[in-house]
């Protein structure tokens, strides 16, 4: 039995009513019409996927200019026995020509508008020492000749395949595209080699004046089964290993290895030993005569000792060279020092400099961040380093301030490899309290890159992250637009709401989290008050739903919209037409209640409810209509979103009458007889029903 109080049929707020009969016809008839535009359209889908599954490979070469109208003429393809590809045409003086690589089914979207600078992976690459085609400055000028994977490695042509060669020809002068490529499909068949010879060489070069680090070139035959060749260099005096190294089978058709032992005495001699490993890791032996060693070839010299290495020279004087405080003209370079800072000179300067991507802040490794570092040291190569390329003669020295650095390849802090300059950051920082500092650089013996001024300025940086995951530092106080993505409709953080695409101002690291959907669905019921008062009432319930990137913050994106129940008569809908029930036509409707939610029901973050009380009985056959809403304030303003059909259990609008619910209570006696004779009386009367019999 319920205790008396105010109660609400819970029964009932989860849609005892009954869908009208017109709309089941309604949507049977729908359903019916649906079935028919399927079958229509399965047909139209299938003829466009006969009509777009007959690809034409295009074996013609695009027209460019009129003067460069048969750029490609004589474009052959060759396969090689162990399934390699050779590709020869013409080449012509003033271009320059770049080779890629794809699957057949890649190739079908590639035409002379791709964008060929997002093109790196697919590089055509050959056997010939892994050389990579457009690694050139000039381009190729010569046939690809064993081209056999990749530039990621995600195509091998001897595991086999269907491949396409796209072939771009560039003027030398701007670089602009003049002609296009794209080759007939070619298949190869996986190569298995067969090969039980090592057929160990070598270039046995015996070298007769000092020189640091260079020896001989050794060679040897890819054999079947290898999976993994180990290379040792083995002390002839003591027998013992002084260096080992590896290479992993590629199906090379030969393999090279340029040796660069270091000798700890001029002259000495080592026994090269080259052996192969299965795929469980045992040594492979063959027979037939192989050579597995070659002794008495691999001399070596002592590199000269460098005396002071880092020498200087104090007090050089430099002119000719603009102040920091005089240049207007200031360029921001590539890169940021450890702690963050970035480095300016003028823009001036900078157009004297070689057009290379290596000018600028560059960290420790090479190459690094997609740019690659030329002609460096060892010793700078293990470090962050400031670097540029002079023109108009190679640097025999830098001055920094005053300091002259010579050069020579054991320095740690400065080192000039023929044009690329190389600077350790370590000799460029900010002092304690400054923010920014000027260095004073002068590459003598370049005739075309003059004395420069480089500023660094200390730049804090934030972290944005979106769903936990950093996407990029920005500098502090600037801002960063919020991706626009098909998925997403707003972003949150921290009790703000924002719009994809908009600029958000970075004043420390912060996380977003994408708001996926966000939706509000009504229960397609409603209650009724019964208390002592003897006075009616209804009750509508609504829960938010949201969808987004990090779970944990679901609750808190709901905390951060408004949400309410709209509440209006069917009468007032009647006279405005039907109007929708919405924000925007309360005044066209005339009457119409916004409840705001101003607590969670029971507590349960996004449930809640809107009641109309106090209702008279004259009421009590009154429709009541409700439709629930969000509110979405963002940075671009509000958006509405309301309740939609969502089966059965979910309704759009919900329309109810206290007569209506109480009937249908009246008529379920199991849920009736559970109810207090006073409560039983409050509900006939709801009902109408004035005889109390049962």
């Amino acid at each position: 039995m319920h205790k008396k109080g105010a109660k609400l049929s819970l029964v009932h707020l989860f849609g005892l009513s009954k869908i009208n009969r017109n709309y089941i016809k309604k949507g049977r008839e729908i359903r019916r019409n649906m079935k028919r535009m399927k079958k229509v359209l399965s047909i139209v889908l299938s003829l466009a996927m006969i009509l777009t599954s007959i690809t034409v490979y295009n074996t013609k070469t695009a027209k460019a200019d009129d003067d460069n109208e048969q750029a490609f003429s004589g474009f052959e393809v060759a396969i090689n026995e162990k399934q390699t590809i050779t590709a020869k045409w013409s080449h012509k003086v003033g271009y320059k020509d770049y080779v890629y690589i794809y699957s057949k089914d890649e190739a079908e979207t590639i035409n002379e508008s791709t964008d060929f600078k997002k093109q790196d992976s697919h590089d055509a690459i050959s056997t010939n020492n892994d050389w990579n085609w457009n690694q050139s400055a000039d381009g190729v000028n010569a046939d690809a000749d064993n081209i056999y994977r990749s530039k990621d490695s995600s195509i091998e042509t001897q595991k086999g395949g269907e491949w396409v060669l796209v072939v771009l020809r560039r003027k030398k002068d701007d670089n602009s595209l003049v002609a296009f490529h794209k080759s007939d499909v070619i298949k190869t068949t996986e190569y298995v080699i067969t090969n039980k010879k090592f057929n160990l060489r070598s270039t046995g070069i015996d070298y007769t004046k000092p020189v640091a680090n260079t020896g001989p070139t050794f060679m040897w035959d890819a054999v079947s089964g290898a999976e993994k060749y180990i290379i040792e260099y083995i002390d002839e005096e003591t027998k013992k290993i002084i260096a080992t190294y590896y290479y992993t089978n590629n199906q090379f058709t030969h393999y090279k290895y340029f040796s660069d032992i270091k000798g700890t005495k001029a002259g000495e001699t080592y026994t090269v030993k080259v052996s192969a490993k299965d795929s469980e890791g045992n040594t492979i032996h063959y027979e037939d005569g192989d050579t597995y060693e070659i002794k008495g070839v691999a001399k070596y010299y002592e590199a000269p000792a460098v005396e002071d290495p880092d020498k200087t020279e104090k007090n050089v004087e430099q002119t000719g060279y603009t102040n920091a405080e005089d240049i207007k003209d200031w360029k921001k370079l590539e890169g940021r020092t450890s702690d963050g800072s970035t480095a300016w000179i003028s823009q001036a300067v900078y157009d004297s400099m070689a057009a290379y991507e290596c000018n600028g802040l560059l960290p420790a490794g090479d190459p690094v961040g997609g740019k690659q570092k030329y002609n460096i040291s060892s010793n700078l190569k293990a470090v962050d380093v400031f670097a540029f390329v002079a023109k108009g003669g190679w640097p025999t020295a830098v001055v920094i301030n005053g300091t002259r650095y010579l050069n020579a390849t054991a320095n740690t802090l400065v080192y000039v490899g023929n044009d690329c300059v190389y600077i350790n950051q370590s000799l460029l920082t900010i002092p304690e309290g400054q923010n920014t500092a000027d260095y004073v650089i002068t590459p003598e013996g370049s005739n075309g890159t003059p004395t420069f001024v480089l500023q660094l300025r200390k730049d804090e940086r934030f972290t944005v992250s979106i769903n936990g995951n950093d996407t990029e530092k920005v500098e502090a106080n600037k801002t960063y637009t919020l991706p626009i993505e098909e998925n997403v409709e707003y972003y949150y953080n921290n009790g703000k709401i924002y719009k994809p695409g908009t600029e958000v101002e970075i004043t420390k690291d912060i996380d977003f989290v994408t708001i996926n959907n966000i939706s509000v669905n009504l229960t397609n019921g409603a209650a009724i008050r019964i208390d002592d008062n003897q006075a009616g009432g209804i009750r509508f319930k609504a829960d938010v739903d949201v969808t987004c990137g990090v779970d944990s913050e679901k609750n808190n994106i709901i905390n951060a919209v408004q949400t309410g129940i709209l509440l209006t008569t069917q009468d007032k809908l009647d006279k405005a037409n039907n109007a929708e029930l919405n924000i925007d036509n309360i005044e066209t409707i005339g009457k119409v209640l916004n409840i705001e939610n101003k607590g969670w029901f029971n507590d349960k973050v996004g449930s809640y409810c809107a009641s109309l009380v106090n209702i008279v009985e004259a009421n009590y056959p009154r429709t009541f209509v409700a439709r629930a809403y969000i509110k979405v304030t963002s940075n671009d303003g509000v958006d509405y979103v309301y309740s939609q059909d969502n089966g059965d259990e979910y309704s759009k609008s919900v329309i109810r009458t206290i007569k209506g619910i109480a009937n249908s209570i009246f008529k379920d006696k199991t849920e009736f007889n559970g109810y207090s004779d006073d409560e039983k009386s409050l509900i006939k009367k709801f009902a109408g029903i004035v005889d109390t019999a049962e």
